[in-house]
């Protein structure tokens, strides 16, 4: 897979379901893959030959608030510096987007946090925040989990 190209556009629902799967992240419907696609301020997606093999987004309003919200590299490309590519794109999108005391977040998974840190990311409690919370609730992925 040497030609692997970034671009800044919304994948097609079909393709975030997909990939979403293939991550072992679980099955959504497209009426749920459309609306967290169109929830999206950012996207950008890494293309072979064409095929959707990696995406990152930021939810939020664009400007005060964003939330990463998706960071996948199809297996067959980890450890190839494609993670770095993602990070890189979204921390210029962050750059020129986010206005003068902007929110910006990240919960990675348990163990990824290191990853993270290479692109300026901080753990929490740090600066302003305290830790990180999830809504216990939250319903489970259905036939995946987040690993």
């Amino acid at each position: 897979m040497t030609n692997v190209v970034l671009v800044e556009e919304t994948p097609t629902v079909a393709e975030y379901i997909s990939l979403r799967q293939a991550m072992g992240w679980g099955t959504i419907d497209e009426a749920t893959a459309r609306r967290t696609l169109d929830g999206a301020c950012f996207s950008a997606c890494l293309r072979c030959e064409g095929r959707l093999v990696g995406l990152v987004r930021a939810i939020g309003d664009g400007c005060l608030y964003f939330a990463v919200s998706d960071v996948m590299v199809s297996s067959e490309l980890r450890g190839g510096g494609h993670g770095a590519t993602l990070l890189n794109a979204l921390g210029e999108y962050l750059r020129r987007a986010a206005k003068p005391g902007a929110s910006i977040t990240l919960q990675p998974l348990v163990g990824r946090e290191p990853f993270y840190e290479k692109f300026g990311w901080v753990r929490c409690p740090g600066g302003p925040f305290g830790s990180g919370m999830v809504f216990k609730d939250a319903p489970p992925p259905i036939d995946g989990q987040f690993v």
